[in-house]
């Protein structure tokens, strides 16, 4: 159904964004047809960790906010849904995820999908990825200005007054904890870390040359 999908939503959309946040529904990406010549996918992957502390409307509701969330607020943040292998689930289906002992070929089966996907981009590096996937696609210089635009000026949250972005652990200030969601999240983490080598801009070589000037 991919084909009359496509040609059904191109006659009003040039763009459509999917957001995933707690469901009901199985997803069933494995079934879309990634490889038609008329559908270009992008797909952004983030750190776990950094992932589930970014929070939806679900979490905040039921754990407070970050900033005023009481230690077992916090316990029960980390064993939630969000904790639990939220990108394999996404993308593969329900039948997944069992914190640390989630079997294995989940991961194997997430990342046959993700190699069906046109672009991967890192959120680390997000306006720089962004930015060449436009460039690839042949975007128009006043679209890819548009977006430089809004690269340098995102990715401002979480930052003090000594331009110093607080990492993870920082925001969690809990050892015992984020040692915790690192076992749990431990496939998650592997398929993110395994992304990152498809991703259509190496942030490490990005983050370094900014740590170069």
């Amino acid at each position: 159904q991919t084909e009359t999908m496509i040609r059904g939503l191109l006659q009003q959309y040039d763009f459509i964004s999917w957001e995933y946040g707690k469901s009901k529904r199985d997803n069933h990406l494995d079934q879309t047809h990634w490889e038609n010549p008329h559908l270009v996918s992008l797909i952004v992957m983030r750190h776990p960790i950094d992932r589930s502390l970014a929070g939806d409307g679900f979490v905040n509701k039921n754990y407070g906010e970050e900033s005023n969330r009481s230690p077992e607020l916090w316990w029960d943040f980390a064993n939630s849904y969000a904790t639990n292998n939220f990108a394999l689930q996404k993308l593969v289906g329900k039948e997944c995820c069992d914190g640390k002992d989630t079997d294995p070929t989940f991961l194997l089966k997430a990342k046959e999908l993700l190699s069906r996907f046109t672009f991967i981009v890192d959120q680390e590096c997000l306006g720089d990825g962004i930015l060449q996937v436009a460039k690839t696609l042949n975007f128009t210089q006043e679209q890819v200005q548009a977006i430089h635009h809004w690269a340098d000026h995102s990715d401002k949250k979480y930052i003090n007054k000594d331009k110093h972005k607080a990492t993870a652990r920082e925001r969690i200030n809990n050892d015992t904890m984020y040692e915790f969601l690192l076992e749990r999240g431990r496939l998650d983490i592997e398929l993110y870390e395994w992304s990152k080598t498809l991703s259509i801009v190496n942030c490490s070589e990005v983050n370094g040359k900014d740590n170069e000037m």
